[in-house]
């Protein structure tokens, strides 16, 4: 069954069919019909070398806009392909040419591309170029920060100051954000960990150490665990036995992920033949870390005869991800009473906010039709995307949250507590209420595929 916000949306995402096209130059992209006007001279495989944001001079520019308006199909598309590679860098040259060009054709590939590469700019990877020579760690992250389009913050805040670091040597060139992130730490030493809600740069081994993974357009798969246990019921001696593979699942820190609604396998066999899929549908355990990782458990069925690994392990994961929000935000909230604004339609009303023992109290509430999907979205935000600061931008750390639900709207009531900052100061009095509310959301599955897991 699937969940109430996947419900909303007649499609579904496949990042493994439908954003990771561009992982590899073979996968040459979206097929394309060609165009009737012009001779479809389309070969049986597109070969294309792309060329990378730090070559988009005149002269390319002046190349690409040339082959796009070629007689040959494969030649057009090529150089459409070879401007969504360069992902943002390409949308000035994208706009300049749509004032200037005539050609309904050209104008046509233009507008496709530009609208590609903003959709990747939401839910497709970030790909990164960085290189430099006897560089300080603090300046390659610094380009990553930049082409990443989130903000890397690191743990602890005096990170760069803690010692005198080595400088270090990178090349890359137009890699996924997850495989040019494991390359930085490699070199590094710094890689991006748990901290809080969210992920924080910090000195580690890097997410290779933690077992197999694979990339996924801006998600990153790890297979961590495989468990095997067995229990007996000595009231009738029935015996049972627990098989599962636990999967940790990353997404790329500009990803806002709502939730992470169920985790399958079409595919599990060992290297006996024998399947290892379940008899029937089994709960799957999906565990949220923070807003961009999940730890998610797939069971599986233990053979009478079992091989010594999972010779092919395929499944999928599936998220709802936020495309678009609206802030509210509200400073002196302790001052504030039935405070009301609204946002996409929705009225959200903040009562008061009062303290309760070490820790306080806040009341909302929302109006907004019975079942509405919107709300649905909205109240997935809460524990992630509502944050109550101190006057220094110390955040509080929620406990809990009571709601009650009636045909016209929602009231809710979160209980919050002061959150230790890494210098271990406490939150102080709350100041302001900033809430990222999401106005538009998709489901998006993510395939994974791994072969040669050793069983226990």
């Amino acid at each position: 069954m699937q969940p109430p916000l996947a419900r909303r949306f007649q499609s579904k995402l496949s990042f493994g069919a439908a954003i990771c096209i561009f992982l590899s130059v073979a996968a040459a992209g979206h097929a394309a019909t060609p165009p009737t006007t012009r001779p479809a001279t389309q070969p049986s495989s597109i070969q294309s070398t792309h060329p990378n944001a730090t070559e988009l001079t005149p002269a390319v520019q002046q190349k690409l806009l040339a082959d796009l308006a070629s007689d040959t199909w494969a030649v057009r598309q090529r150089a459409q392909e070879s401007i969504v590679q360069l992902g943002p860098a390409a949308l000035p040259m994208i706009q300049t040419a749509l004032t200037k060009e005539n050609d309904a054709e050209v104008r046509g590939a233009l507008t496709t591309a530009r609208d590609r590469i903003n959709r990747d700019r939401i839910l497709g990877p970030s790909y990164i170029t960085i290189h430099l020579k006897n560089a300080s760690p603090k300046e390659v992250f610094e380009q990553l920060n930049r082409q990443c389009f989130a903000d890397l913050k690191v743990f602890p805040e005096n990170l760069w100051e803690q010692q005198k670091w080595p400088a270090v040597t990178v090349d890359i060139e137009h890699e996924p954000f997850w495989k040019a992130l494991n390359q930085i730490a490699a070199s590094t030493g710094v890689t991006l960990n748990h901290y809080g809600e969210g992920l924080r740069l910090m000195r580690g081994a890097g997410f290779s150490a933690m077992g197999p993974s694979m990339v996924e357009g801006p998600f990153l798969v790890l297979a961590t665990r495989i468990n095997h246990s067995q229990s007996v019921a000595l009231a009738n001696n029935a015996v049972r036995s627990d098989f599962s593979i636990q999967l940790a699942i990353y997404a790329e820190p500009k990803l806002k992920v709502l939730e992470a609604s169920t985790v399958s396998l079409s595919q599990a066999t060992d290297d006996r033949g024998n399947s290892l899929l379940p008899d029937v549908a089994q709960t799957r355990s999906v565990y949220g870390v923070g807003t961009n990782a999940w730890n998610m458990t797939a069971p599986m069925r233990y053979p009478a005869h079992p091989g010594t690994h999972i010779a092919h392990l395929k499944g999928e994961a599936n998220f709802i991800v936020e495309t678009a929000s609206q802030r509210l935000e509200i400073a002196n909230i302790l001052s504030a009473h039935d405070e009301t604004r609204t946002i996409g339609g929705l009225s959200i009303t903040l009562h008061e906010i009062k303290k309760s023992g070490n820790g306080y109290e806040v009341s909302i509430s929302t109006s907004h039709p019975a079942g509405g999907g919107q709300w649905e979205s909205m109240q997935q935000s809460i524990y992630h995307q509502m944050k109550i600061y101190d006057s220094t931008g110390q955040a509080f750390e929620y406990q809990g949250m009571s709601s009650r639900t009636s045909n016209t709207g929602t009231e809710m009531t979160l209980t919050l507590a002061p959150l230790a900052s890494p210098d271990g100061h406490e939150s102080k009095a709350p100041s302001k209420l900033i809430w990222e509310i999401p106005t538009s959301t998709t489901p998006v599955s993510v395939p994974f595929e791994f072969a040669n897991l050793a069983m226990p």
